[in-house]
């Protein structure tokens, strides 16, 4: 079985969360330090080069600062 070939509702997430860091004025370096987790995590989560995992989105909204219902668009 091959790999699944991404569409961009598959990145809807990621781009949530680039939209409010900017809103916010938070750099990927502040996220990343604020969610102890290392930079390039973070930066290819916002840059849409890795899927955002179910796991990752608490420590996001605590990093941002938003409800995970806001990192969804909700």
């Amino acid at each position: 079985m091959g790999k699944k070939k991404t569409s961009p509702e598959d990145y809807e997430v990621n781009r949530n969360i680039a939209a409010i860091m900017k809103s916010k004025n938070l750099s990927v370096r502040e996220v990343a330090s604020r969610m102890n987790v290392p930079y390039d995590r973070v930066y290819k989560t916002v840059n849409c080069k890795r899927t955002v995992f179910a796991q990752e989105l608490v420590g996001f909204s605590l990093a941002l600062g938003v409800s995970v219902r806001e990192i969804f668009g909700i």
